[in-house]
């Protein structure tokens, strides 16, 4: 979305209230036009120059002074887990969980819709060297996995594995697993 067309977008606009930007080739430049029509939120893990009114960064490690330097202006960031985006299946999901008391027996592998680095087949190649057959194994992936025919192949040789993909209700899943490997 140039900045040129946002702007042309923007000027028609009267009654905005705010502008909620996630995207990493969204920059200071398309911010900065963004802000002179309405305050911007970016989603930003990655530490990057803002001059947006809010920075949202929900890693569970990030620390605001790691940042601090890159923000231009008067910018508030809302940092850590206390500010995660989560969709309403995870609201009650941690009410529903349970304590396990024996041992592993089910994991689930989940790296988000599009795993852009395919640390899904990184976990795959951890647990193959674990040599964990009977436990059975949940793969998650999205229809935008950039592997997902290679994905699909590891699932199929592997035993008590199931490939999962774009599910609904992801948290129903997690429920389900004693462990759960996952990242960003």
């Amino acid at each position: 979305f140039p900045s040129h067309d946002m702007k042309a977008t923007l000027d028609g606009e009267i009654n905005l209230y705010g502008c909620v930007v996630d995207h990493y080739g969204l920059g200071q430049e398309w911010e900065v036009i963004a802000q002179e029509h309405v305050d911007v939120l970016s989603i930003d893990d990655l530490g990057r120059s803002h001059v947006s009114k809010w920075v949202l960064d929900q890693n569970l490690n990030h620390e605001v002074s790691s940042c601090s330097s890159k923000l231009l202006g008067s910018v508030d960031v809302l940092s850590g887990p206390t500010y995660a985006l989560l969709r309403k299946e995870f609201r009650f999901a941690r009410q529903l969980g349970k304590v396990r008391e024996n041992g592993i027996k089910h994991i689930v592998v989940s790296f988000g819709g599009a795993d852009l680095d395919n640390l899904t087949g990184l976990a795959l190649d951890a647990l193959d060297l674990l040599s964990l057959d009977a436990i059975k194994v949940t793969v998650i992936i999205g229809v935008m996995h950039p592997n997902i025919d290679g994905v699909r192949a590891r699932c199929s040789a592997r035993k008590n594995t199931v490939l999962k993909i774009q599910v609904g209700e992801i948290s129903s899943y997690y429920l389900e697993a004693d462990f759960i490997v996952t990242g960003k």
